[in-house]
């Protein structure tokens, strides 16, 4: 199995708690249509956005106000991979900054899309973590960084 492929399997399987809020991903697949995202957060919803990292299997940080309205990425450190799943229902792209040791921060986003795989190669035995935004718009609600770990 590829990292890519691993990382979806993993995404889809993957399960989070976060204040009481359950957030699984389903069954998506890389090939998986996206739909469009034309719904928009309420307002009393955007206040209940509650964002969390864990230190999982994978490195993990994430937004949600509900089960079904999320947001969260994860590092997978033995592929370099970084999944982000978009279930954010703002009509924004999902905001996700990585930090390396010796690297920049660097910035993705969800590209609209509800599950996106990024493969992202970095030097071995680097300290790394993970910070997650509703959007890239000031406004958004982020995590705070995760704790570091080890690609």
């Amino acid at each position: 199995m590829h990292a890519r492929e691993k990382a979806v399997a993993a995404a889809c399987a993957l399960a989070i708690t976060a204040g009481g809020l359950a957030a699984s991903v389903g069954t998506a697949s890389a090939d998986t249509p996206t739909p469009r995202r034309t719904a928009s957060v309420s307002l009393a919803e955007a206040k209940k956005t509650k964002c969390y990292t864990h230190a999982v299997s994978d490195i993990t940080a994430g937004c949600a106000s509900s089960k079904k309205n999320r947001t969260f990425a994860w590092f997978d450190t033995d592929g370099d991979d970084i999944g982000i799943v978009d279930r954010y229902r703002n009509g924004r792209s999902t905001k996700v900054k990585l930090k390396v040791e010796g690297y920049k921060v660097r910035k993705y986003s969800s590209k609209g899309k509800s599950l996106r795989v990024v493969d992202a190669n970095f030097k071995e035995n680097r300290m790394v973590r993970i910070k997650v935004c509703t959007s890239f718009s000031k406004k958004a609600k982020c995590s705070g960084w995760s704790k570091w770990d080890v690609t």
